[in-house]
């Protein structure tokens, strides 16, 4: 768990640096692949708080939360810091 942490924090510190940026090629590949049928999706849990952050059944969503901060980031007229300091 200890190493998990640790890439996430660096992962974080490389946001706010602006040394991760939204790939948006990537980011419309991701998008086509999505389907409104029932039987094409199923739908995982998602922690957004702490309370059961590193829970083993939720870290298939760990690569999708990032992607969605990442998008809300790219798309938001603020800087990093302003939410850092928010928090």
């Amino acid at each position: 768990m200890q190493g998990r942490e640790q890439s996430y924090r660096q992962w974080v510190i490389d946001v706010v640096n602006g040394n991760v940026k939204l790939n948006r090629e990537e980011e419309a590949e991701e998008w086509t692949h999505r389907c409104i049928y029932k039987g094409s999706f199923t739908p995982r849990l998602v922690s957004l708080g702490p309370l059961h952050h590193g829970s083993p059944h939720l870290q298939p969503m760990e690569h999708h939360k990032r992607r969605a901060l990442l998008y809300f980031l790219d798309r938001s007229k603020h800087s990093p810091d302003v939410y850092l300091k928010a928090l």
